[in-house]
């Protein structure tokens, strides 16, 4: 009978002994819990971002000259692959002053009350004399586009003026494609007649101060400039280079020019102006990437002769080579 009761006495003393163990397990696992997932923060596993390495600059990515690459989104062996062409073109002897083609003041010239009101001079050859005999107005091209070199055609419009009776600019780069407006600022109608060899040739009439301008477009590349002329006034001449790409320069008043973000590599130039045609049909030029490309070239004055694809003052086409 003790005995019974003894073990009736100990159940309770067993019981409390398993609750306090379950309890202070379930403590210590609450205490590591905590732990691990930090007071306050999500238990969810955190989101990884794949880490994005920014490009490293090669060797030729530092360019001292200034030029600045063109932005492209390659590997960084890649980063710089266009580089710059810049030179000048010399005359090479003693250039005589340009022909008066309108005397001002000369009542007999047509449309005097426009285009008699000032001096007009012949601009098929500028010498520069204060700059080592540089040449104005010469054409410098690839002949070809770069081989899969694509860049979009200029959406705005280039302007073709005329004012007291001059074709402004004289000489003028268009791609194909890019709209040319033909503007007049005379009070006097003008006519604007081209004469390419690949498009078509257009003879339109320009009426007196039409400031709205009429579009002209050229579909296709020609190899050299073509002639613009007004068939009114005969010493209104003008040059378009209508091309399918942008690496092209006419030359400043000091001979200088600038063909920017060639693609690296080896390039063959064309070099033109109108006294004297072609001056180089294929000279080959090397671009380094991320660098400048000079080059300095002096033609003999009898490259020029009146003789060449632009006769001065005559009002007639150009000659076909």
């Amino acid at each position: 009978m003790n005995e019974q009761t003894e073990q009736a006495g100990s159940r309770p003393g067993i019981l409390v002994l398993i609750w306090l163990f379950v309890w202070t397990g379930a403590l210590a696992l609450m205490s590591v819990s905590f732990l691990l997932t930090g007071c306050g923060e999500s238990s969810e596993p955190p989101q990884l971002t794949p880490a994005v390495s920014s490009p490293v600059a090669s060797p030729t990515a530092t360019i001292p000259t200034g030029f600045a690459p063109e932005n492209r989104t390659t590997k960084s062996s890649e980063l710089v692959s266009v580089g710059d062409l810049e030179g000048v073109i010399l005359y090479g002897g003693t250039a005589a002053k340009p022909a008066l083609l309108v005397r001002g003041g000369d009542k007999s010239v047509k449309d005097f009350e426009v285009c008699g009101g000032h001096d007009i001079l012949d601009e098929s050859l500028l010498v520069d004399g204060t700059a080592d005999n540089g040449l104005a107005n010469v054409f410098v091209f690839l002949g070809r586009a770069p081989e899969g070199h694509k860049t979009p055609v200029p959406v705005a419009s280039v302007v073709f003026d005329q004012r007291e009776c001059v074709f402004v600019p004289r000489n003028l780069i268009v791609r194909v494609g890019q709209p040319v407006l033909v503007k007049s600022n005379d009070a006097i109608a003008h006519n604007v007649h081209t004469l390419p060899v690949r498009n078509h040739s257009t003879n339109v009439s320009i009426a007196a101060n039409n400031r709205d301008g009429l579009q002209l477009t050229y579909s296709m590349a020609e190899r050299k400039p073509l002639l613009v002329k007004c068939d009114l006034h005969p010493w209104m001449r003008a040059w378009h280079l209508p091309l399918d790409h942008s690496f092209a320069a006419v030359t400043a008043r000091d001979g200088t020019f600038r063909i920017r973000e060639l693609p690296a590599g080896t390039h063959r130039l064309r070099i033109w102006h109108e006294r004297a045609g072609f001056l180089e049909r294929s000279r080959e030029i090397t671009i380094r990437a991320g660098q400048i490309e000079r080059l300095e070239i002096t033609y003999p004055a009898e490259r020029f002769s009146a003789r060449g694809e632009g006769k001065p003052a005559t009002g007639s086409p150009a000659s076909q080579r």
